[in-house]
């Protein structure tokens, strides 16, 4: 099945935006901020979420780590892979439809980091603030490899970091 057929299919349903913490494991840096048709909406702030006694209802999930560090290669098959250690599901969520146009902001991208950026969403198939993630079903929506022989694609990222005011990388898609 095609992926526009997949998001034709699950087109009244609520989608979890993956464009989170999820992406916090495997790259060390975490979503500041979805975009869906130019539409802003803010991701989870791990570096300060934890420490308000009221944050914000947003649709990145939480997660107790105060940090943006990595799930060992070696628990690749534990749950902890999916959105960060210890992550849990968002008490909001972002409702994306086939042909809206996704653009993630991502913020944390270390020097150290070589590899690519990768890109997941998932049908919740329920109340996404009750998803169990053992259970979820992503799919690729955007990467970012080598751009060009021994140039990762994070270097893009770290590149546009450096020459811009913003303090994230953009992925975009649709």
């Amino acid at each position: 099945m095609s992926l526009l057929s997949k998001m034709t299919r699950f087109k009244a349903a609520c989608w979890l935006a993956l464009l989170l913490p999820a992406i916090t494991v495997s790259a060390h840096g975490h979503v500041d901020e979805i975009i869906i048709n130019g539409v802003s909406y803010q991701g989870y702030g791990s570096t300060d979420f934890p420490y308000m006694e009221n944050p914000p209802v947003v649709a990145g999930w939480t997660i107790s780590q105060r940090d943006n560090g990595f799930v060992s290669p070696e628990a690749y098959g534990d749950p902890d892979i999916i959105c960060h250690r210890d992550a849990t599901p968002a008490e909001g969520h972002i409702e994306v439809t086939a042909g809206d146009v996704i653009t993630l902001r991502w913020s944390g991208w270390p020097e150290n980091h070589i590899g690519p950026v990768l890109n997941y969403l998932a049908n919740c198939k329920g109340p996404c603030e009750r998803v169990d993630k053992t259970e979820l079903e992503f799919f690729k929506i955007d990467g970012l490899g080598q751009l060009k022989q021994g140039t990762p694609g994070r270097e893009h990222c770290i590149r546009e970091l450096r020459s811009s005011t913003r303090d994230h990388c953009s992925a975009q898609c649709s």
